[in-house]
């Protein structure tokens, strides 16, 4: 109700938000204070705010454990039944690319985009397993990707149909102050909108419950997840030797030794 969020406004110090509310009347007052009353004000301010303060790079960092560690360059078993669905993280647009439109559908050579490289690699899981391909896009390119694949006939070419996709938003955070030491405020882009960014990587957890994808993967038998970006091009989607190596373990990753100190890769460490 508006009384609960008025008085949640008021609990983690709202300032400006709640002035500006007076300035509002009728539906533009009535829009913003739905906006607000979606919000969790507890995980966002008890939680994410307090983890943001206390967030530290850690003292020192070890190698990974070798014994952890699984080479696929030997002959790994490749006979794990266990039923994975690829998951691309999509929510990015081509900005930097000088693209105007969801990354995914940035073309590289030959007007093959990156779904074009990565869909067809999907493909053959999916027709193996059942498994449906997951797609996590964001609210800003959303519907602009639903209707590219529309277009590409979801991938009929390869053997695919609308019903092997499942395409989900990843779940935003609302933006705050930079000055977290005193009450961050929530920002507007305007004067009855919530300015609002992906709530990272790891929203994907979230966003799976949220967007009810679960229930759908428990319905198909879908065991496991190999998560990956769509600017991946070198990925192999639900490569069998990496789901055999981890399909006992909570989760595994799957990377590449540096070939030297300084190459500007991804690092594998623990924190002692």
């Amino acid at each position: 109700s508006s009384e609960d969020t008025l008085a949640n406004l008021s609990k983690y110090s709202q300032s400006s938000i709640l002035t500006h509310l007076e300035t509002l009347e009728g539906d533009d007052r009535s829009a913003l204070l739905s906006s607000l009353s979606e919000l969790d004000f507890e995980g966002i301010f008890d939680r994410h705010v307090p983890s943001a303060l206390n967030s530290k790079a850690p003292d020192s960092i070890q190698p990974f454990p070798e014994d952890n560690c699984v080479d696929l360059n030997d002959d790994v078993s490749t006979s794990s039944q266990s039923v994975v669905s690829p998951c691309i993280m999509a929510g990015g647009a081509g900005t930097r690319l000088g693209f105007d439109g969801p990354k995914g559908c940035y073309s590289l050579i030959r007007n093959k985009t990156l779904y074009d490289f990565l869909i067809p690699r999907c493909a053959t899981n999916c027709l193996k397993t059942g498994a449906p391909v997951l797609i996590m896009t964001s609210p800003v390119n959303h519907e602009e990707t639903v209707d590219w694949f529309r277009k590409r006939e979801w991938y009929k070419s390869h053997g695919l149909e609308e019903s092997a996709f499942i395409l989900f938003k990843q779940d935003t955070l609302p933006s705050l102050s930079s000055d977290l030491t005193a009450s961050p405020q929530i920002l507007l882009s305007s004067a009855t909108t919530l300015t609002s960014s992906p709530n990272g990587n790891g929203g994907i957890f979230t966003s799976l419950f949220t967007n009810a994808v679960l229930g759908q993967l428990t319905s198909k038998n879908v065991t496991g997840l190999h998560v990956f970006g769509i600017d991946n091009l070198l990925t192999r989607p639900c490569d069998p030797s990496f789901i055999s190596a981890v399909c006992r373990s909570p989760c595994g990753n799957k990377t590449i030794k540096k070939t030297t100190p300084d190459e500007k890769i991804g690092v594998m460490a623990t924190d002692p």
